[in-house]
């Protein structure tokens, strides 16, 4: 491998990274606009913890390393409604993948008893992720008024 050849790999390696992370922060901000525009409130974070409560909710049983990230939320009268990012790992044995999907969930604010008033509703893996996040909204965010 000459100098030069191999100079241009090692530059061409961050760069991709550079590209991925623009990419990605354009995607965000795409999700922190959509957010605005239906009134609700975006954390890139799993600021409220619901990953925990959704890993059960989840149709994989023994979904492991649950993860929750870009997180579109915000409450109507008697409800909390979270639009977002979840990713888990299945399989126990042999191969594991990882799977990621939009999924939304609703809680309601006197939680007396929590299973029976949680509900979430997970997107199909087909399409672009702010579609996706659209569609959702519209199934589980119905009763939060837009632009108001």
């Amino acid at each position: 491998m000459t100098p030069l050849i191999f100079f241009l790999l090692v530059l061409a390696l961050p760069l991709t990274g550079l590209l991925a992370q623009h990419l990605q922060s354009r995607e965000r901000r795409a999700l922190e606009m959509l957010a605005r525009d239906k009134n609700l409130h975006f954390a890139c974070d799993d600021r409220f913890k619901i990953a925990p409560k959704v890993a059960e909710l989840l149709p994989t049983p023994g979904a492991a390393d649950v993860r929750v990230y870009d997180v579109m939320y915000g409450k109507d009268g008697a409800r909390y409604h979270f639009v977002f990012t979840v990713e888990w790992t299945e399989g126990v044995v042999r191969w594991k993948r990882r799977v990621r999907r939009v999924a939304s969930f609703s809680e309601e604010k006197e939680n007396t008893t929590e299973q029976a008033r949680m509900h979430l509703r997970l997107s199909g893996d087909e399409g672009k992720r702010l579609k996706q996040y659209q569609s959702l909204y519209e199934s589980c965010c119905g009763s939060l008024k837009a632009g108001a």
